[in-house]
This record gives structure tokens, C-alpha cells and sequence, in this order.
């Protein structure tokens, strides 16, 4: 019974969603404002199964977050400016841990007036709903069917590394990519070369990961992609890295905590090609971000929208994150 709720389900989806033997997974939207998604899994496990992500939050902007002691406001200040100047932001994370949730705060920074395409495997983003960007293009990819073309791919499939191209040649300059998975990063990063302001998110087990993993997902474009050539791609379409981390202490009585720990800047590629970066912010003793160290290679595109980084240097000098309130954990209180 719950299979041909969900096939009948997948058949109304409004696209061409298809739950079947041969393609035994599915993601979509529910009809209720683009705040749930469904995701269903069948014929791979023992009983089919379901699961519904309901997204609580979707207008939300750094001023919220900083409230919510999400972002300190050193770090909100610092996005801010960073989205002012046109900044090619990457989010990193575990899952859950609130990675779509800032990249919708940052893209509350855009300009009403400006156009902005957004990207998705599963619409989850929602900056299309809120009022806030009445230009915005939500794009999703779509699942392939029957026999294959001559690429080797189910005729019908349209993925991310197909749509990025498009928006490019749409003019918009501005481009945000939900999550990249694979070997689309590629053409994320050449599409953050020649455009300004972009935002994709990525997951990651922990900070000093993110680079590597970008790199090994570009490694996966083909034979012609080496590590050099990757990790140059990375230097050179990447300003900052922005590490959310979350604590869930919910098995031992307590609640989930979601901050931002890092802020790293891509200063650029070194001799040999590797990424070189700065860490902006670090974690504090609590392990949510102070700032360490002022920007580099990005000093100048700041100064111009008015953020002078000189003004981090008290905290510093007092090993201070500027956030609102202490950090409960229970790891905190020992």
C-alpha cells in the first residue's frame, strides 16, 4: 500500500519522477509551499521506505542567524561585506547541520533587483517563494528514462553540469548551487570564474577536508583532470570557505547546537599548484569561530564595500568570537 502511495505520488510530482525497479529512489517536493520534501527509497531494501524533511525556516537572513547564535556578529559582519563584494562563497558541513540554512541567509544580501539562478538536485533552497527575489530562476535536475543516448546517460537526464552552462548563457552572473556531489563541481568552479557572488554548499566531515574533498570531486570529471589542474580550479574560483558545525547531544538529554566554526580564505595556489589558504576564524576554546587572522588576497574587494578588517584586530588580541551568549553544551559546562 505505501509503494502505490508513493509511485502515484511520484506520478503527480508535476516532473518527471518515476519510482520503479529501475530507478528505485526518489526525491520531491509535497505540495505545501515548497516547505517539505519527500524522499523514498523501494525494490533495494527488504520493505520500502519513506522519509519527509520539512524545512522550518525559509526566509532567513545573517541578522537572524546572529540572533539564533548561529553566526557571531564578527562573522555575519564579515559575510555581509563578503556578499557586498561579490565574494565566490563555499559552505561546508555535515548533513544537518545547517549548510542550506546559511546559504539562504547569505542570499538575503542580494539585491532584490538583481537576477540570481539557482541550481538544485532537490529544491530545498526556496529563494524563488519567499518575495525576497522576485528574479530568481530555480532550476532542478531531472531524472532520465528508458535507454540510453549516446553519452551513455538514460535519454531525458538533465543534471547539474548541464544546467550550469545554461545559466551562463541566460547573463546571470550570480549562481547558486544547492550541493555539489560529483564531477558537476567542475563546471561549478568555471562558472565561479567567470562569474561573481556565487554560493554552493558541500558536505564534509571536518574543515581540513573540504579542500581535498572539492578536489577529489573534480579528480572524478575524467582522465584529462589531474590533481594540479584541480586544485588550481579551486584556487582560482574560491574567496572563502565557511565551516558549520553541529553538536548533537540529543542521545544524552540535550539538544542539537549548529554554529559556524571556520572561516577560511583561498589565498591561491602555490608553487606546485596546491590550494593556499588563511584561517579567518578558528574555533575559540568552545569551539565556535574567533577571529585569528585578517584577510589577505580579499583585503581590497572588502575595503571597497566599507568592511575594514582592522576592526577584528581587539578580538584578536583578546582571543574573542563576539558572540552573544555562552555556548551550553554540556562539553562547554565540564
Amino acid at each position: 500500500e505505501l509503494l502505490e502511495i508513493l509511485q502515484t505520488l511520484a506520478r503527480r510530482a508535476g516532473s518527471e519522477k518515476n519510482l520503479s525497479p529501475a530507478n528505485p529512489h526518489i526525491s520531491m517536493e509535497l505540495p505545501d509551499q515548497h516547505r517539505s520534501r519527500l524522499t523514498a527509497v523501494a525494490w533495494v531494501t527488504p520493505r520500502p521506505h519513506a522519509a519527509i524533511r520539512r524545512h522550518r525556516v525559509l526566509d532567513v537572513d545573517l541578522d537572524s542567524l546572529a540572533g539564533l547564535d548561529m553566526v557571531s556578529d564578527p562573522v555575519r559582519d564579515l559575510l555581509k561585506a563578503a556578499m557586498a563584494a561579490d565574494l565566490n562563497i563555499m559552505i561546508a558541513g555535515l548533513g544537518g547541520a545547517g549548510k542550506t540554512t546559511l546559504a539562504r541567509a547569505l542570499a538575503s544580501e542580494i539585491a532584490r533587483t538583481e537576477p540570481v539562478v539557482v541550481m538544485e538536485d532537490r529544491r530545498e533552497l526556496g529563494l524563488h517563494t519567499t518575495g525576497r527575489h522576485p528574479w530568481a530562476m530555480s532550476m532542478e535536475t531531472r531524472q532520465g528514462h528508458g535507454e540510453l543516448d549516446a553519452r551513455g546517460r538514460p535519454r531525458g537526464e538533465v543534471g547539474l553540469a548541464d544546467l550550469i552552462p545554461v545559466s551562463l548563457s541566460l547573463g546571470v552572473l550570480r549562481i547558486i548551487v544547492g550541493e555539489v556531489r560529483g564531477k558537476e563541481i567542475v563546471a561549478m568552479l568555471q562558472a565561479m570564474t567567470t562569474s561573481r557572488g556565487s554560493i554552493c554548499t558541500i558536505h564534509a566531515r571536518n574543515p581540513n577536508s573540504v579542500i581535498d574533498r572539492a578536489v577529489e570531486l573534480a579528480l572524478t570529471h575524467g582522465e584529462e583532470m589531474t590533481a594540479e589542474l584541480a586544485q588550481r580550479m579551486v584556487a582560482g574560483a574560491l574567496d572563502l570557505i565557511v565551516y558549520v558545525e553541529i553538536v548533537d547531544e540529543t542521545r544524552i538529554g540535550g539538544r542539537k547546537y549548529r554554529y559556524v566554526s571556520h572561516v577560511v580564505e583561498v589565498v591561491g595556489a602555490g608553487e606546485r599548484g596546491q590550494v593556499v589558504a588563511t584561517e579567518l576564524f578558528a574555533p575559540g576554546p568552545d569551539g565556535r569561530a574567533i577571529p585569528r587572522h585578517h584577510p589577505e588576497r580579499i583585503r581590497d574587494q572588502l575595503l571597497r564595500v566599507g568592511y575594514d578588517s582592522r576592526n577584528l584586530a581587539p578580538y584578536i588580541a583578546a582571543g574573542d568570537g563576539g558572540w552573544r551568549r555562552p555556548l551550553h553544551t554540556r562539553a562547554a559546562r565540564r
